[in-house]
């Protein structure tokens, strides 16, 4: 999503350093600055009322984080917290939209975005807990398609077993499967998808 156009932008940005763990943003605040995710992985969770919580999906490098509420003008609807040790650019939300503002073509594209990014969470986080495969297919997908090598990288398989709220046994045993099927290859820190379609297939259903 993010190309040169964005250069001149972010090259005003601040950058910032967060370790594994930490919450980038707060459900419920208001919009005051953008970031843009160079290195790391980000996990989004929705505080619901009764103070459950609901994982909507990841963001991985060269995603935008606080995009929707600067647009929308409506308060975070979820916290963003650092699956892995992040590093950012942070922007101030007045630039950000003065910049965008001249640019239509750009905040059609980021509206767009915004909506098939909201499409996709509310699916994630709505009905029965999918199996593990489901959800591991849904976080490379998530993160890989964005990518023009079909890759994710950054992370540790610990990290994606605590994101994912499963035994790193159970975990491997997943990743096995996968691998042996012809849908990933998985090196250290590095997965590739060998088969979009496949994978695809598996991220679309299936629940325990």
């Amino acid at each position: 999503m993010l190309g040169d156009a964005w250069s001149e932008l972010f090259a005003q940005g601040r950058e910032l350093r967060y370790p594994k763990g930490r919450v980038l943003m707060y459900q419920g605040e208001v919009c005051d600055r953008l970031l843009l995710l160079t290195e790391g992985l980000v996990s989004i969770v929705h505080r619901n009322a009764d103070g459950a919580e609901t994982w909507l999906g990841h963001r991985g490098p060269g995603e935008l984080l606080g995009d929707m509420s600067a647009i929308s003008g409506d308060v975070r609807n979820a916290d963003v917290v650092a699956v892995s040790p992040c590093t950012v650019t942070s922007i101030e939300k007045s630039r950000f939209l003065d910049f965008v503002g001249p640019h239509r073509p750009l905040l059609e594209l980021l509206q767009r975005e915004q909506k098939r990014r909201h499409e996709s969470d509310v699916r994630l986080g709505a009905g029965r807990v999918p199996s593990l495969t489901t959800r591991v297919a849904r976080y490379v997908l998530g993160l890989a398609q964005n990518s023009p090598t079909w890759q994710v990288s950054g992370w540790t398989q610990q990290d994606l077993a605590q994101a994912l709220g499963v035994s790193r046994g159970k975990l491997n045993q997943t990743l096995s499967a996968l691998r042996e099927g012809g849908v990933l290859e998985i090196r250290r820190r590095t997965i590739t998808v060998r088969n979009m379609d496949a994978l695809r297939g598996l991220a679309g259903n299936g629940t325990a």
